[in-house]
């Protein structure tokens, strides 16, 4: 156990099984006491002594791994099947003679378990039933209509502009300006998407959804050409060491798996209630829910909250995300935000975008009726441009690679901007205590810390990503590494004086998208997935400087839908109430969730970063689950007003607006038994969870991925339930398994020596913390936990803590 006492002995707490053991320790005590449901025990401390039950443990890790649901993971062969896979593999040409399509596979015969999808047979079909090409008059035909439907579009935005109707209310302002971003490249890919997809309706009457499916698994290069939207083919350099910032040439096989701005992968047939485009309804017919009354039905639910994970387990997971996804929005012609709430718009349905998706309230809603609204704003997400006709995909703006993009962008002008080009550095400001924070944002960031924070120089900031402002421990953590690159480039200047700027920044981005992924696997996936499974699927990084072969050019690292509009979102209900701080004197302050929400004005504090570091480390998270704070359910984005965002019902929105398939077709679809009527979820999820659903529901398949996501019990071990595990399990593989840049590989043109990789095996996040926050001086030895007995508080001069060796950089 690392005590904090320097000793020889003391190396062996830094290997990387020694993250696993007090993680799992702790889990399974919380478990244990919900199975043996003691009177009067919710959840037992983790720094308590070791339970009887675990005197020897062999025996209940075997009880664990024998866990169907866990078996039934472990069992899925990684990656899942998809769209992309289907798509990419079949070809189609017409036969001579013979109006019928002949299906040719593009890569020669396979064995057959490489199209088997374990499942109950209503996921992507092997070979597609639709078997009469569209006659060229229909196809022109759509194109025609699809083209009119944009100029269409075009003249109505022009109308409002002139009509004056602009977006006012300020929370909606935020949301669709510094959240829901949306790149100038994005809008243009997206006008050719509203045509594809306004054409494919017409092409799509009469059609039975699985037969619009079978048309998108056709390739038609006539369109790529017509719309100058040509296949991705780029001029790759295989001996390159470094990334692309796009993503592209990742995978020297297929240069745009990956790439930035291209569409999302499916996991699941898209469920859209024309089955084109239209946002997905209830089965035969039948209306879904409000999302509003969903969300007030789940603000029933108590609050339980983690007695294993610190908040920076949620702000880690969040500082991912932005890594890996950014779902562009529509907006006006001009690219300011579109209103769909206005008064003049509900007046007049003809002045209502196309794409508005507002949230319906009710009069009587307990919240928002007391100040009138019956209306909250949302806009649906960009369809993507593609070859062929298909039903809407959205567009991932970001790589598909954990490549710390949320730290230095994803396109060149955004990186050359954050960059100083003097010693391969990154652009920071310093404070008056001699403290780096990043760069100010540019221009006027609506919303962003209060007028009085601004007029005295508590500017916003600037880094990779757009949202880094969304939540101070967010911006924290992006300055973490940013301090972290800078910090490198300095030693390793030094170390290399021959290398220029380019060299140096190269070679520091390198080290620290290393160093990401590591922390990524090594301590935040061990807390999400669990221990048992993050080990069963080889997702566990290696050790000793140990090369990782599994790399696969057939993989396409792509994100999924599933996993940006439903899965990843899980760490929504970890959110509290309040954010603390803490001083050296030990006293505590507590701040409203919104009054940090896009403003860290304290991080220019004198001891504000150190505040906010003491606070986070002891502060618990909630549990992921069906229960959410009140501080998202309305208050969202508020800022000076009186409400503000229903973040759950947004969501449920979202997965709507992406036709993302129902919960139970995602369930079954990971290999767990068919849902067929609610009696079904009794062994799934909580009795009360399951009265709610019925009582909101028609129909069990109804269900939206979101909501039953989040309400599955957690696997044993782990945070979340059984079928977002299984999409989060399916992602991470992709994003390890198909990175030609992953740093354990070996063999590869990027791959670091032994030596380097010894020490990146070496690196955890308490050390990065300390490197570049000193003034913490001792922190938890894993601070995505809190501390316990088997997490003590350790000083940052403990051989617990080795620091990153760069001399094996050295020539």
């Amino acid at each position: 156990m690392c005590t904090g006492v320097v000793s020889a002995k003391e190396v062996t707490c830094s290997r990387v099984t020694m993250y696993a053991i007090p993680l799992l320790l702790c889990l399974l005590r919380v478990t244990q006491a919900q199975d043996d449901k003691v009177e009067g025990v919710t959840e037992p401390s983790c720094d308590g002594p070791v339970p009887q039950y675990l005197k020897k443990p062999h025996t209940y890790f075997y009880h664990l791994e024998g866990n169907s649901d866990l078996d039934t993971i472990l069992s899925l062969k990684f990656p899942l099947p998809d769209d992309h896979f289907f798509r990419d593999r079949w070809n189609w040409e017409l036969e001579e003679g013979e109006n019928i399509i002949r299906w040719v596979e593009r890569d020669g015969p396979s064995h057959p378990d490489s199209l088997h999808r374990i499942g109950y047979g209503m996921g992507w079909k092997h070979r597609p039933t639709f078997t009469k090409p569209i006659p060229d008059d229909v196809q022109m035909k759509g194109l025609k209509n699809g083209i009119e439907m944009l100029k269409q579009t075009k003249k109505l935005e022009e109308l409002i502009k002139k009509t004056g109707i602009t977006l006012k209310d300020m929370s909606s302002k935020v949301h669709q300006l510094n959240f829901t971003y949306t790149k100038p490249q994005a809008k243009k890919s997206a006008d050719v998407g509203y045509v594809l997809e306004n054409a494919l309706t017409v092409i799509a009457e009469g059609l039975e959804q699985e037969e619009v499916i079978d048309i998108q698994l056709m390739n038609n290069t006539r369109i790529c050409s017509m719309f100058e939207q040509t296949p991705i083919q780029l001029p790759c350099e295989p001996n390159m060491p470094y990334r692309r910032l796009d993503g592209s040439c990742n995978n020297l096989r297929e240069p745009g798996w990956g790439k930035s701005f291209t569409p999302f992968r499916r996991m699941f047939p898209p469920e859209y209630a024309d089955n084109v485009s239209e946002p997905r309804g209830g089965k035969n017919g039948d209306g879904l829910p409000d999302a509003r009354k969903v969300s007030l039905a789940l603000k029933e639910f108590p609050r339980r909250f983690s007695n294993c994970f610190s908040v920076f387990q949620m702000s880690f997971g969040q500082f991912i995300d932005h890594d890996l996804t950014a779902t562009p929005t529509a907006k006006d012609m001009d690219g300011n935000p579109l209103t769909c709430c206005n008064e003049k718009v509900l007046q007049d349905p003809s002045l209502l975008h196309p794409e508005c998706f507002p949230l319906s309230i009710d009069v009587n809603d307990p919240f928002y009726s007391a100040y009138g609204i019956t209306c909250l704003e949302f806009v649906r997400s960009l369809p993507a441009s593609r070859c062929f006709f298909a039903p809407r995909e959205q567009i991932n703006q970001l790589t598909a690679y954990i490549d710390g993009s949320a730290v230095y962008g994803s396109t060149k002008e955004q990186s050359d901007s954050l960059r100083t080009f003097k010693g391969g550095k990154l652009k920071t400001v310093i404070t008056k205590e001699g403290h780096e924070l990043l760069p100010e944002a540019e221009g006027h960031q609506e919303g962003c810390n209060t007028k009085e924070d601004m007029e005295n120089g508590l500017f916003c900031f600037r880094s990779g990503d757009e949202r880094v402002n969304e939540h101070i421990l967010l911006a924290l953590l992006t300055t973490l590494f940013a301090r972290e690159h800078n910090r490198i480039a300095m030693e390793l200047s030094q170390l290399r004086p021959e290398w220029n700027d380019e060299r140096l920044f190269q070679e520091t981005k390198r080290i620290v998208a290393a160093e990401i992924q590591h922390i990524a696997y090594n301590e935040f996936l061990s807390g999400l997935l669990g221990p048992l499974l993050v080990r069963g699927l080889d997702l566990k990084p290696l050790q000793g400087g140990e090369f990782y072969n599994g790399y696969d050019n057939r993989i396409n690292a792509g994100v999924a839908n599933e996993f940006a509009a439903a899965a990843l979102r899980l760490g929504h209900s970890m959110i509290p109430e309040h954010s603390y701080s803490k001083n050296s004197s030990g006293y505590y302050q507590a701040t409203e969730l919104n009054g940090v929400v896009f403003h860290p004005a304290d991080m220019h504090k004198k001891n504000g970063i150190v505040n906010l570091l003491r606070g986070a480390f002891s502060q618990s998270i909630g549990k992921v689950d069906h229960a959410f704070s009140n501080q998202i359910t309305g208050l969202l984005f508020k800022l000076e007003n009186a409400t503000g965002f229903d973040l759950v019902g947004l969501n449920i929105q979202r997965g709507r607006d992406h036709g993302l398939a129902d919960y139970t077709v995602a369930r079954r679809e990971c290999g767990f038994p068919a849902i067929k009527n609610f009696d079904d979820l009794k062994t799934i999820f909580d009795a009360d969870v399951v009265t709610m659903l019925r009582k909101l529901y028609k129909k069990v398949e109804d269900i939206d991925l979101f909501v039953g996501g989040m309400a599955e019990k957690a696997l044993p071990g782990g945070l979340i339930g059984p079928t977002f595990a299984c999409i989060l399990s399916d992602q991470f593989i992709r994003a390890k398994r198909g990175d030609r840049f992953w740093y354990e590989n070996a063999g590869q043109a990027g791959s670091f020596t032994k030596a380097q990789l010894t020490t990146l095996h070496d690196v955890s996040l308490a050390r990065v913390m300390c490197d570049n926050f000193p003034e913490i001086e001792r922190l938890q030895r894993w601070p995505l936990q809190l501390v316990g007995a088997q997490n003590p508080v350790i000083s940052c001069d403990s051989l617990c803590l080795p620091k990153l060796d760069l001399t094996a950089w050295r020539p």
